[in-house]
C-alpha cells in the first residue's frame, strides 16, 4: 500500500544515507560498551578517530525481528495495536524515495518464510533488492555476512547522486557458531572461568561462540564502512533487538522472555552507533555537533526513521514536521 507522501526537503541532504540493521547483538557483549572481551576492535578504532559515534541509551522497541523491523521501517508502533492497519502506515522507504533517494535493500536474511514474509514486503518497496544466497533458506541459512560487502560496492557504482541503502545482516543469530568462518574462532569456553564462574562448560562455550560472532560482525561492519570512506555519507548501525545473554539465568541465552523483567531489559539494550565520513563532517559540521550532543539521550528504535529523515534533510511529510522525533536534537 503505497501512500505517495508529499515530502519537502531543505537543501542540506547528505548524499548517501545508510542503515545497517544487525541481528541479536547485545550491547553487554560489545567492547564499545566496556565488555571485558575485545569484541569490537575495528569499530573501536573508528570511534578513537572520531568517525564513529557510540550512543549509550538507545533501546530496541521489540524483542524479535518482525515487529522490530516494522517499527524501524514505518510509522507504526506496537502501542497502536489494531487501531490502524500497520501496512497502511507511512514507510521510511517511500519517504526517502520521494525525498530524491534511490533505495536499495541488501540482505543476508531470507525473503520468504514464517519469520520473513512481512520483512520481505519492505524489500519489495525498494528500487533495488539483493539477497545473499538462497532467499528462501530461512533459519538453515549459513551464508556469512561478508558476502554483503560486494553488494554494497555494486550499489556505490550506481551513478545516481543520492542513495539510501538498507543492509540487513544475519549478525549473531543462533546458531552462533554458524555465523563466522573458522578464522574467527578466537574465544573459547575455558576463557570464561573467571568472568562467568557459574556457567556450565557447555554454556561457556556457547558464550565464546556468541562473542566470536560479534568479533566477526565487527570485521564485516568495518569493511562496509570503509566502502564509504571517500563518500559524503552517514551510516546508522544498530541491532534490530538484543538477546538475553545469561543475564536472567545461568542456563538461558536467547530472545528476551516477556515474562521476565530482567530478560526483557537485557534483550532491549542494544548497541547504536553513527558513522560520518570525513567529507560529510567537513560539509555538515552542525550535524556532527548534533550527533555528538545526542550520545547519552534516551531513545527507542521505533523512532529511528525520523532520525534518518532528519539526516536526509526532510522538513515535512504531508505538511507535518517530525524533527522533534529525531535523536539528533
Amino acid at each position: 500500500y503505497r501512500q505517495n507522501p508529499i515530502v519537502i526537503c531543505n537543501r542540506e541532504n547528505v548524499d548517501d544515507v545508510v542503515l545497517i540493521i544487525g541481528e541479536s547483538f547485545s550491547k553487554h557483549n560489545s567492547s564499545l560498551y566496556d565488555y571485558e572481551k575485545e569484541t569490537n576492535p575495528l569499530l573501536g578504532k573508528l570511534e578513537s578517530d572520531s568517525l564513529l559515534f557510540v550512543c549509550d541509551n538507545v533501546t530496541s522497541a521489540c524483542l524479535s525481528t518482525i515487529p522490530a523491523i516494522k517499527s524501524i521501517m514505518m510509522s507504526y508502533t506496537d502501542s497502536m495495536e489494531d487501531s490502524i492497519e500497520w501496512y497502511r502506515c507511512l514507510t521510511l522507504i517511500e519517504i526517502m524515495q520521494n525525498a530524491g533517494y534511490k533505495t536499495y535493500w541488501l540482505s543476508n536474511q531470507s525473503k520468504t518464510g514464517l519469520y520473513d514474509n512481512e520483512v520481505g514486503r519492505f524489500a519489495d518497496l525498494c528500487d533495488e533488492q539483493f539477497f545473499v544466497g538462497d532467499k528462501h533458506s530461512g533459519l538453515i541459512r549459513e551464508n556469512k555476512d561478508e558476502e554483503l560487502c560486494p553488494l554494497v560496492n555494486d550499489c556505490l557504482s550506481d551513478s545516481v547522486s543520492s542513495k539510501f541503502i538498507i543492509i540487513q545482516m544475519m549478525g549473531s543469530h543462533s546458531e552462533f557458531n554458524k555465523r563466522y568462518p573458522a578464522s574467527f574462532e578466537v574465544f573459547s569456553g575455558n576463557e570464561y572461568n573467571t568472568t562467568h564462574p557459574l556457567l556450565s562448560a557447555k554454556y561457556k562455550q556457547v558464550l565464546a561462540e556468541y562473542d566470536n560472532s560479534i568479533l566477526y560482525n565487527d570485521y564485516v561492519v568495518y569493511d562496509i564502512l570503509q566502502s564509504f570512506t571517500d563518500k559524503e555519507a552517514v551510516v546508522l548501525y544498530f541491532s534490530d533487538h538484543g538477546i538475553d545473554v545469561f543475564q536472567s539465568a545461568n542456563d538461558y541465552i536467547g530472545h528476551g522472555k516477556s515474562s521476565n523483567a530482567v530478560s526483557v531489559k537485557s534483550a532491549m539494550q542494544i548497541p547504536f552507533m553513527v558513522y560520518m565520513t570525513s567529507a560529510c563532517k567537513e560539509k555538515y559540521p552542525h550535524l556532527e555537533e548534533r550527533i555528538r550532543e545526542s550520545l547519552n539521550v534516551e531513545y527507542s528504535t521505533d523512532s529511528v526513521m525520523y532520525s534518518i529523515m532528519d539526516v536526509a534533510g526532510v522538513e515535512t511529510v504531508n505538511g507535518v514536521s517530525y524533527k522533534h522525533k529525531s535523536l539528533f536534537k
